[in-house]
């Protein structure tokens, strides 16, 4: 590889280093949106977050058909 196509290789390299680091910061800032930590508004929205994300697992485990196809892929994934 010539030189002049290393200078251009550490120049283009400089160039994005400089880039992710001017940018980096401004996208890492968080936007505070909601009720604030210590409240009985935020605890509610905790539990209404958590109850969203434990829907599908409760709906697995009470259909036969999800639970039998989910115990034959397990069994098959372990080869025994």
């Amino acid at each position: 590889m010539s030189y002049r196509y290393r200078g251009r290789i550490r120049r283009f390299a400089r160039m994005l280093l400089w880039l992710g680091v001017g940018l980096l910061p401004g996208l890492a800032l968080a936007i505070p949106e909601g009720p604030t930590y210590p409240s009985a508004a935020w605890t509610a929205r905790e539990a209404q977050n958590y109850a969203n994300v434990l829907k599908a697992p409760t709906e697995q485990v009470s259909d036969p058909t999800f639970v039998l196809r989910l115990t034959t892929q397990s069994t098959l994934n372990l080869g025994t």
